[in-house]
């Protein structure tokens, strides 16, 4: 086969599952949403542009359930879960076809409530004491995406690091070894930077 051919073959599969794909929807349960995805929006003082959307990425990574798959933009393994309906035979097509797809994610396996909470903790985490993190549905033509607002408040900061000094054998050494700390003046909060502080210590 030459390379127009295989380019125009491979060009039908993609319109074809491209339609396909927009029918999706019609195989869900009643009264059920397909979820898309989570978008955070985050918002606080002296935050930059890019500042917001590296937090906004963080954070969205870190939302679950993740959505269906998507292959060239296109939920291709969730076509075949549905194109595969529901085989009977141990071994058929059918049920080939249905292994290499993936089944519905659905708005209601989305939890709004563990998830800001899980947003909020991640945020206290690198200094933003004073978070809040909203989370709400969006539902349009059966596809449902979670919209989260984060409002971070300011980021706190280290202002001194001292270590405390008396006359024993192991305080003396803690300090001693104290200008090879994590933690310096002027940096921001940060939990994982405070646990390896710890270790580093011990």
């Amino acid at each position: 086969m030459g390379i127009r051919k295989i380019v125009h073959a491979l060009s039908a599969i993609l319109l074809v599952a491209g339609f396909a794909s927009c029918s999706n929807t019609k195989y869900l349960p009643a009264g059920e949403n397909l979820y898309t995805g989570a978008k955070v929006s985050v918002n606080g003082p002296e935050l930059s542009k890019k500042k917001k959307k590296a937090l906004s990425g963080q954070l969205e990574a870190l939302t679950r359930p993740r959505p269906n798959t998507k292959i060239l933009g296109l939920r291709v393994k969730l076509w075949l879960w549905n194109i595969a309906g529901n085989p009977k035979r141990k071994i058929s097509v059918a049920r080939l076809i249905k292994k290499m797809g993936e089944p519905p994610v659905l708005a209601s396996d989305v939890n709004l409530e563990r998830n800001s909470a899980i947003l909020d903790n991640t945020l206290e985490n690198i200094g933003y004491f004073n978070a809040a993190v909203t989370g709400d549905t969006v539902v349009k033509k059966r596809r449902a995406r979670a919209e989260y607002k984060a409002e971070t408040g300011v980021q706190y900061t280290i202002r001194e690091v001292f270590f405390q000094e008396d006359s024993s054998v192991l305080q003396r050494t803690v300090v001693e070894s104290s200008e090879k700390t994590f933690l310096k003046e002027g940096d921001p909060f940060n939990l994982d930077i405070v646990k390896a502080e710890r270790i580093r210590i011990d």
